[in-house]
């Protein structure tokens, strides 16, 4: 069809020509650029009819130029080709592109590589596709598994509680009110997967998020996404569960503490530092010495500097972490106490004393 539309819309001008020799018809060129000219007003006519829907254009475009066959010439083709002895395949290795980068790792030129020859292409070619089939399963099982997610949602939606949270101001694009054993219930329903947790974690959905946390297997769960994850807390509620059910699970949960423990700029950060140190604490674990100052540090500041401006929920958490360490043992707790010795007109608030029954 292409062939023999750019042919005839180039004769006036002898674009392209068909020569006779020797019996045997060729193709001649006469004009390149007017050639490319043609070329580039049927991609445009193409895409118009594909934009507009315009069946009849492509109807008249197809039946022209796309079905009727010069009989003449379509047996001298095929009596020309049949003496090649050759089945009637084409392959085409396209060139490999490869990267020129400089000292500095910026892009400074790109190169073609023909040397890929035809066996090691298939042998690409088919991977590609295999890798293609298996991400769009993926994504289908992927959004089978949400929708079966929010039908168990559903069926477990408690609609006072929802109503409830939003009149205290904790307001999502949804929110079920499924309470928190039946959220568990849920999650215990499903394999735990990062795809899975990445894509519930995006959706603006109380349970969704909460999920997210159960299902995220730790030890793919990177210091970088959980300092993102940390970022995009709305709620309390979400910052206590992802500290609970995930970020103290984490490996470098030393790092990510004082990563967060000094992160003033995140709504979320010092809180969830104190959540995950209270976490650590109630499972007997140890901190090393740069970890443990910087904890004992900041909870002074937090709780007992009034210049500070730590918020109401920084500092239960960190009233809350700081009595999870004092009960690990007396030494500890006579470390906590020892440090409020510093500010004697805080131990004379209601917040100072209630740090004495660490």
């Amino acid at each position: 069809m292409i062939a023999k539309w750019v042919y005839e819309k180039g004769k006036a001008d002898h674009v392209v020509k068909l020569k006779q020799r020797d019996g045997k018809t060729y193709v001649l060129v006469n004009d390149y650029a007017k050639l490319r000219e043609l070329f580039g007003c049927l991609l445009a006519e193409v895409q118009r009819i594909k934009s507009e829907g315009d069946f009849a254009a492509g109807k008249k475009l197809v039946e022209d130029y796309g079905v009727k066959v010069d009989p003449v010439l379509h047996a001298e083709v095929l009596g020309r080709y049949a003496k090649l002895n050759l089945a009637p395949y084409k392959g085409f290795v396209n060139p490999v592109m490869k990267e020129i980068k400089s000292d500095t790792g910026e892009v400074t030129d790109v190169v073609l590589d023909y040397t890929e020859v035809m066996p090691i292409r298939c042998c690409v070619t088919a991977r590609s596709i295999h890798f293609y089939r298996l991400t769009i399963n993926n994504k289908c099982m992927l959004q089978d598994e949400l929708k079966e997610i929010r039908t168990q949602l559903r069926l477990a939606m408690n609609g006072v509680v929802s109503t409830s949270m939003r009149e205290k101001g904790i307001v999502y694009k949804l929110n079920f009110g499924v309470p928190l054993p039946e959220i568990k219930q849920i999650a215990a329903m499903h394999k735990p997967d990062s795809e899975l947790a990445e894509a519930l974690w995006k959706e603006d959905i109380r349970e969704f998020k909460i999920l997210a946390s159960l299902l995220q297997p730790a030890d793919e769960f990177s210091f970088q996404k959980a300092v993102q994850w940390v970022k995009e807390i709305p709620y309390l509620e979400i910052a206590e569960q992802c500290s609970h059910n995930l970020f103290h699970k984490l490996a470098d949960v030393e790092n990510l503490l004082l990563g967060l423990i000094f992160n003033v700029k995140d709504e979320y950060a010092r809180t969830v530092a104190y959540l995950v140190w209270a976490e650590l604490f109630k499972e007997g674990k140890e901190l090393i010495a740069p970890v443990r100052a910087a904890f004992i540090i900041e909870c002074m500041r937090t709780v007992a500097w009034t210049d500070f401006g730590a918020s109401f929920k920084e500092k239960q958490a960190a009233v809350k972490a700081m009595k999870f360490y004092g009960r690990q043992s007396a030494g500890q707790a006579r470390q906590i106490l020892t440090g409020f010795d510093e500010f004697p007109e805080f131990m004379k608030t209601p917040e100072g004393r209630k740090s004495i029954m660490i």
